[in-house]
């Protein structure tokens, strides 16, 4: 057999095998994802005003993925260039739903926690506590996987004037945080917390946290700013919840970042000086995540929408 002959039955083969995939994948039920550039969409760019830290737009960029991901858009692409955030949204048809779903605030608050449940493992044992020579601190709440005691069941609000925000697209449903208001939010790790109005920003914060090992285990250590916008409000609110006060009567003190709980940690001490360090049963991945968090939210960044096209 002459090598072209053998050229044309290796084609003539590889074709078959290749259309025969199709027709079992066709058959299956299996369709190919469509990008932006084939089933249309919009595409919304967003630029960040005025002064920020770099660390604080990349977790710009991932707190949109996550937000654009927990809502159920197919195959989204999400693009830094320069200091511009691009987010393509194939199938999306609607230009304020658009926005909406890559809006982020970038702000962290500090929220009292009114109680919690359905708690996932993460929160369960992590504790505040200051870091001043000398100082003691209580015994940290319980293990992962266990309730804290302290923390009574989510009652809903009973104040007219209180609302729990929500936006919903699809089947999924995306807690739109309102600082002003008592809310029930999402805790990371699993579960929800009923919050109070914040009473603090990431401003309270140095912009130094780093994750260590502290007291054997993974934590973050993080420096407060001095004056009344950083450790003054840091104190009162710290001071509120070690006491267990009408305020914050589970003693522990939600970290908020657009409309999830990353963190929610008993405050073991009333007074802090310097430094707070935030311990428990963290893994090194979740406390670098925490500490990038604090960092980022000691200057947040504010996305402004630049434009928003229909392809």
């Amino acid at each position: 057999m002459s090598s072209k002959s053998k050229l044309v039955i290796s084609l003539v083969a590889i074709i078959t095998v290749a259309f025969g995939g199709v027709i079992i994948s066709v058959a299956a039920g299996n369709k190919p994802a469509l990008g932006l550039d084939l089933q249309g969409g919009i595409s919304v760019t967003q630029q960040p005003v005025g002064e920020y830290d770099p660390e604080a737009l990349d977790l710009a960029v991932e707190r949109i993925r996550d937000r654009v991901d927990s809502l159920g858009v197919a195959e989204p692409e999400i693009l830094r260039q320069g200091d511009a955030i691009v987010v393509n949204l194939p199938g999306v048809k609607n230009q304020q739903e658009a926005i909406d779903l890559v809006k982020v605030t970038g702000q962290v608050y500090l929220r009292p926690v009114l109680g919690c449940q359905n708690e996932g493992v993460q929160d369960a044992g992590t504790s505040t506590s200051t870091t001043e020579p000398g100082a003691t601190s209580t015994t940290a709440a319980p293990g992962p996987g266990r309730r804290v005691s302290s923390v009574p069941p989510i009652d809903p609000p009973t104040d007219p004037t209180t609302t729990v925000a929500a936006t919903t697209t699809g089947a999924t449903t995306a807690v739109v945080s309102d600082p002003t208001q008592q809310q029930v939010l999402p805790l990371r790790g699993g579960g929800e917390c009923l919050v109070g109005p914040a009473e603090g920003t990431g401003a309270v914060f140095k912009n130094d946290a780093s994750a260590d090992i502290i007291q054997g285990g993974w934590g973050v250590s993080v420096g407060l700013r001095d004056g009344p916008d950083g450790r003054d409000t840091w104190n009162a609110l710290a001071a509120s919840c070690n006491a267990g006060a009408a305020t914050c009567p589970s003693k522990r003190l939600a970290i908020e970042l657009d409309g999830e709980i990353i963190s929610a940690p008993t405050v073991n001490e009333p007074n802090f000086t310097t430094n707070v360090q935030i311990t428990g049963q963290f893994s090194e991945s979740e406390a670098r995540d925490l500490a990038r968090v604090l960092k980022s939210g000691s200057l947040p960044v504010r996305m402004e929408t630049q434009s928003v096209q229909n392809v």
